[in-house]
């Protein structure tokens, strides 16, 4: 009975030092990943009074990863210290000859997994303020060397839409004038699930209103412009806004827009969308989109005109 036992217990440790060399044997040198490269912005918030993108830094990001096929990170969490990206709870080595697989995802609600070890649907839960990017970096390949391992190198990609908001004077000699373009809302599905391969959208939820800002024009000088900017789940959104129009600092006409009938516009997953509201005196005011891909300037050569100055008044 003695050896019987002895041998069960032979067996069951063999089993474990075969487990641990596979997924997590210390051979000095712990898994690490490079700066993560998101194309132009993670997370953005605008002020009504800076009309540029701007971008806050990734700060952390989840990750799954196999290897030889067996999983040895689910969703754990990657976060940066002295410029060294790595996930410490669990630490993880580079085995020579292993074959590593890993993905990456930042700010995702819940996630569904492929047999439990990649995600293929994220869903999101948007913020009121419209101020979180989605992101996700598909699965690359690396195999562990003896030594001089490299940092798993992530690109990560957006699954969400950019909307800008830009208010331009156009008058030409108007010195006395000025816009308060007030109340610009925004509706649309305040939560989704996404498909990570083709970061097509389902399940969104009923549209609700993400944000409502303002933005002046207070000097009523030629081409004075401001801008604010969210982040919004894709699919159809609808604006609206109302326009105040001032002379000497005082209201002279107040115009309304989309509450009657909406501004209707369907968004994409990785494009940037430019909403141009052209004010003038003495003239209609106008509304106009743009958009191109997220990493690109809207304002530049690669934006598409979807629409040019329609009149809305």
């Amino acid at each position: 009975m003695k050896k019987l036992l002895f041998a069960i217990c032979a067996v069951a440790t063999l089993a474990s030092c075969s487990k641990d060399e596979v997924v997590s044997y210390d051979k000095g040198e712990a898994i690490g990943f490079s700066n993560p490269f998101v194309n132009k912005a993670t997370r953005a918030v605008q002020e009504a009074t800076d009309p540029s993108y701007g971008a806050v830094d990734l700060t952390s990001f989840k990750v799954w990863g196999t290897a030889n096929d067996v999983a040895i990170y689910a969703g754990d969490v990657v976060t940066n210290s002295n410029s060294v990206w790595s996930c410490t709870d669990p630490v993880h080595y580079w085995i020579e000859g292993t074959a590593y697989k890993f993905a990456a995802l930042a700010n995702a609600t819940t996630v569904d997994l492929d047999g439990g070890k990649f995600p293929v649907n994220a869903t999101f839960n948007a913020p009121a303020a419209a101020n979180t990017d989605l992101i996700y970096a598909a699965p690359v390949t690396a195999r562990g060397l003896a030594s001089n391992n490299p940092a798993v190198n992530l690109t990560f990609g957006h699954l969400l839409s950019k909307v800008n908001f830009t208010v331009n004077n156009k008058s030409t000699s108007a010195t006395n004038y000025s816009f308060d373009i007030k109340d610009i809302t925004v509706k649309g599905p305040q939560t989704g699930t996404v498909a990570l391969s083709t970061g097509v959208w389902s399940n969104l939820g009923v549209a609700t209103a993400y944000n409502d800002f303002d933005i002046a024009v207070e000097t009523g000088e030629t081409g004075d412009e401001g801008s604010q900017e969210l982040l919004l789940i894709p699919g159809e959104i609808t604006i609206s806004f109302t326009v105040d129009i001032k002379y000497k600092g005082n209201v002279v006409n107040t115009k309304t827009y989309g509450t009657t009938t909406p501004i209707e516009q369907t968004i994409e997953s990785g494009k940037a969308y430019n909403f141009i509201i052209g004010v003038s005196v003495g003239e209609p005011i106008t509304f106009s989109v743009g958009y191109t891909n997220w990493d690109y300037d809207v304002n530049g050569d690669d934006a598409v005109n979807t629409n040019d100055d329609i009149t809305v008044l």
